[in-house]
């Protein structure tokens, strides 16, 4: 069986070159009404919306780069349909060394290696070359659409139901929870907006934790539009059928090109993995990480914007 490629972890993409279009000369009545909104001297471009709904749909997390004056960056901020996750600011990148200042920052804000990240480049590809250099997967701007949509969470509903067909890219990283004490989970507001910086898919074994309840209900909207959720029901939760179901379905998820497997506790989860779960995914092939909720969540606090 061949394993599709992981899909992306982030999208990056140019603030001004990618998205963004400068107003033209402007009547009046428009200058008086800009001293009053400031956003009026940038707007998003016709093929800008279509990327950033597109990135927006597949729950990644968005960073962009941008090279203007500190004094415009929040104008051009507030022209975008929402808040990216990190803006990476260079005023400087001629004498720090060119865009590898903003690439290297971008990975390093994200905590990903450069090759988790998709580099969305212009209408004709100009400035793909450095983020190809330094390891990104990159996309023209023109292609970035149709790619990025392939990606949409909408999509990704394949994993439950088994039916894989031509899709790629379904999967990077798998959070499986021992146990859903809520309470554990701490602020659940940061969870919700920074989750999809961690894992994309959760995996939920009936036999292991309750497939109802509260705590189901929080993961449920706390990931929703950021990570799909693979239910597998085990049964009368033996043992024994409890791992056959995580193997088959952790099977399923490598196949759409899973890497990782985050299994996380309210204690100590190596404590806790009486069904030796690890062992199972790493014979799959997965990089397992044990976690508890409060080492998961202290990943998900970081500044938005960063000043290099």
């Amino acid at each position: 069986m061949t394993t599709h490629r992981s899909r992306p972890r982030a999208i990056c993409i140019d603030l001004v070159r990618s998205l963004l279009t400068e107003h033209q000369a402007l009547p009046e009545n428009v200058r008086i009404a800009r001293e009053l909104n400031a956003n009026l001297g940038f707007h998003i471009s016709r093929r800008g919306a279509e990327i950033w709904q597109a990135a927006h749909d597949a729950g990644l997390p968005i960073v962009v780069l941008t090279e203007l004056p500190k004094a415009q960056v929040r104008s051009a901020i507030d022209a975008l349909p929402s808040d990216p996750d990190l803006v990476i600011v260079s005023e400087a990148t001629e004498t720090r060394g060119g865009r590898s200042v903003l690439l290297e920052s971008a990975a390093r804000g994200f905590g990903m290696k450069a090759n988790d990240i998709l580099y969305i480049g212009d209408a004709e590809g100009c400035d793909i070359e450095a983020p190809a250099s330094f390891g990104m997967r990159v996309c023209f701007g023109d292609d970035a659409v149709q790619q990025v949509q392939s990606l949409d969470n909408r999509r990704r509903g394949t994993l439950a139901s088994g039916r894989h067909g031509d899709d790629a890219e379904l999967a990077h990283t798998v959070l499986l929870p021992l146990d859903l004490n809520i309470y554990d989970m701490g602020d659940t507001e940061l969870f919700r907006k920074r989750c999809h910086f961690v894992f994309d898919t959760v995996l939920i074994i009936e036999g292991l934790v309750a497939t109802s309840g509260f705590g189901l209900k929080a993961i449920e909207k706390n990931v929703a539009g950021h990570a799909v959720i693979v239910f597998g029901a085990a049964g009368i939760g033996e043992a024994s059928d409890v791992s056959e179901i995580v193997h088959e379905r952790l099977h399923r998820i490598k196949y759409g090109g899973g890497e990782k497997l985050i299994l996380v506790h309210t204690e100590n989860p190596k404590a806790v993995d009486r069904l030796n779960i690890a062992g199972i995914a790493e014979d799959l092939g997965y990089d397992v990480e044990l976690r508890t909720w409060k080492t998961l969540m202290s990943q998900f606090d970081q500044n938005p914007i960063l000043d290099v």
